[in-house]
């Protein structure tokens, strides 16, 4: 799983850099729309509720939304996060998204690195090199030309694969147009479902999953950590509120504002910092600066946390205790009551690593661009 999350997270990084040093077009608002006609010559990236891709992208695609559909055909890389992601479109690249429902009914000409809850290959989708996939609920009816790794709850599989399978599952079904010209590796609590007309040219490697480990997980030191992480976040909060209050309160403003717009920035600093970071430690003489940024820069991951916890607390809050109208809010049962929350969601088993990502990206990108907006007002 470790190694999954780290050539996900690693993948990324490698294409941001490139993504980088290429001419870039920028899209944000609550509905992106791009007509059949229109081409970008360059790399997009687009940060919306709804966003629509049409027309033709001749460089790489960074997407961040609610709602994703991609109709044209793509010639570099696309990277996505979102809650509904449909690919229909052409794919030369290579894939890697996140997201809760996702959808191929197309080609891909090189890797795929897919993350979610549904995860749907339809008949029409093909997959050139090889599948990382990582979801509950997981149907491959499309072709696959690579190796397929992965985990999750059910995972289907109704077309040929090429290559060697090596999957970490709950349910595993070959329903009736399976081929598997490769080898099958599979761990799972009981043997696959093979359905009359499947095939599997090569060997079939099957072995029970041990539980010790997850057993081992929820002991008295696993809740005494997640208990001083918690007090952690909460002292640093009450000094943090104590002396920032009204910036506190601006950057949660913000973050209630435009969450998604705030993940895509929020993944682009993320990345692009530590690669300036790291110019500046080759540069030698930015060595003093960039041990300074580098400070800054943990220090924002850490609160971005914090913030995120208090704009989920205060939300709820208003819900149940009603505070009045221009009282003065007192932030520390909010903010208890959303850092209980994250502190669950990032213990949630394989998912927990993920929430906390985008947890970390929300709140990057509402308090970079808090800072930045006070800026231009100031101006």
């Amino acid at each position: 799983m470790k190694k999954i999350i780290f050539f996900f997270i690693f993948s990324c990084f490698l294409l941001l850099s490139h993504s980088s040093a290429q001419a870039i077009v920028q899209k944000t608002g609550e509905n992106i729309y791009l007509n059949s006609s229109e081409i970008i010559e360059d790399d997009l990236i687009a940060f919306g509720e709804i966003i629509e891709i049409n027309g033709l992208i001749k460089g790489d695609l960074f997407v961040v939304g609610q709602i994703i559909t991609i109709n044209g055909n793509v010639e570099g890389d696309i990277i996505g996060l979102g809650q509904q992601i449909t690919i229909n479109g052409k794919v030369n690249g290579n894939v890697r998204i996140l997201g809760q429902t996702i959808k191929f009914n197309n080609q891909v000409d090189k890797n795929i690195n897919v993350f979610g809850e549904s995860i749907f290959f339809s008949e029409k989708s093909k997959v050139e090199k090889n599948l990382l996939i990582l979801g509950e609920n997981i149907e491959i009816n499309g072709k696959v030309n690579g190796n397929i790794y992965g985990n999750g709850e059910k995972i289907s599989l109704n077309n040929e694969i090429n290559k060697i399978i090596n999957l970490n599952v709950t349910s595993l079904v070959l329903q009736s147009n399976a081929i598997i010209n490769g080898d099958l590796y599979y761990r799972a609590p009981q043997k696959a479902k093979i359905q009359s007309g499947a095939q599997i040219s090569g060997k079939t490697f099957y072995k029970i999953p041990s539980f010790e480990k997850k057993e081992k997980k929820y002991t008295i030191t696993f809740f005494f950590w997640k208990l001083v992480h918690l007090f952690g976040f909460l002292i640093i909060g009450l000094i943090f509120t104590s002396l920032f209050r009204k910036k506190t309160l601006e950057i949660i403003d913000q973050i209630k504002k435009t969450p998604w717009k705030n993940i895509g920035f929020g993944i682009i600093y993320f990345f692009i910092t530590p690669i300036i970071l790291l110019l500046l430690i080759a540069l030698l003489i930015g060595m003093p600066l960039a041990f300074i940024g580098g400070c800054l820069y943990f220090i924002l991951l850490y609160l971005s946390q914090l913030f995120v916890g208090m704009t989920i607390g205060i939300k709820i809050d208003k819900k149940i205790r009603k505070p009045k109208e221009g009282v003065e809010q007192n932030l520390i049962w909010p903010m208890s009551l959303g850092m209980i929350i994250l502190i669950i969601l990032f213990s949630v088993p394989y998912l927990g690593f993920f929430f906390k990502l985008i947890i970390i990206w929300i709140g990057l990108g509402g308090t970079i661009e808090s800072v930045k907006i006070k800026m231009q007002k100031s101006k």
